[in-house]
């Protein structure tokens, strides 16, 4: 009797993971369905461009930069979120990573440097999405994370153009009071100690006060917010549905 009811347990968690399946398949069928994605090349990086079908008038866009050993797909969830919201969102591969063949620079960290590689990268993508026809060139935010994090912190703060700046697992904290403009950090509450505290290094670099408090004023760019992002910890972080609800609340 045992037996056969944990069979009949069994066979039902099979039915439920197939109902489940089915459902997340519909979902992404649906989403795929009001999303139009483009790709294209910049100096042999590929680039894959998500937005709404039928934009009727340019729209802001951000540029979403991966980790270390990552690929444009590990930021995928940003990407149709955005998309879904209206945005512009661009994803791409840094040299050394997913399909671009450029080789990974070794001193990797110098990416202030408009030498870096990665910087070029970030450069050519920006350009890219900022020529869209669908895009609003003034609005133009970025989003990275961990590595990503470190090379869109930076050029948001030496170029004075980027809007806003979300960093996700931040390992940069030499930010400035006024730069970058409009600064989210977003960092796991199960990150390691020394993230955490980088994380907060940046958020009193930049100016703001209390963490999970608006600290500034988003209208004149003065915004400054660190939230450590519960349950989640370095290499889940950019999956967490509290990760994308404070990111699109930002934007």
């Amino acid at each position: 009797m045992t037996r056969r009811r944990g069979s009949f347990v069994k066979a039902l968690l099979y039915i439920l993971a197939f109902i489940s399946i089915l459902v997340a398949l519909q979902q992404l069928w649906h989403i795929e369905g009001a999303i139009q994605r483009t790709r294209t090349s910049l100096g042999g990086s590929p680039v894959e461009v998500f937005m709404p079908r039928d934009l009727d008038s340019p729209q802001p866009a951000a540029v979403i930069a991966h980790g270390f050993a990552a690929s444009r797909q590990y930021m995928y969830p940003f990407a149709y979120a955005l998309a879904q919201n209206g945005y512009v969102a661009a994803v791409f591969d840094f040299s050394g990573h997913g399909k671009n063949a450029s080789s990974f620079p070794h001193v990797w960290h110098n990416v202030h440097h408009d030498a870096s590689p990665l910087t070029q990268d970030l450069r050519a993508v920006i350009g890219h999405t900022r020529s869209l026809p669908q895009v609003d060139a003034g609005q133009i935010a970025l989003i990275g994370y961990s590595m990503g994090s470190a090379v869109v912190t930076r050029y948001a703060r030496d170029a004075g153009d980027i809007q806003a700046t979300i960093a996700v697992s931040s390992i940069f904290s030499d930010v400035l009071p006024a730069q970058p403009r409009n600064l989210l950090l977003l960092t796991g509450g199960w990150e390691m100690e020394s993230l955490k505290r980088v994380a907060r290094d940046a958020l009193q670099a930049s100016g703001g006060g209390d963490v999970d408090m608006l600290n500034g004023d988003l209208g004149d760019g003065s915004a400054r917010k660190l939230v450590f992002v519960p349950y989640v910890e370095h290499s889940t972080i950019p999956f967490s549905p509290r990760t994308l609800r404070e990111t699109m609340a930002w934007l």
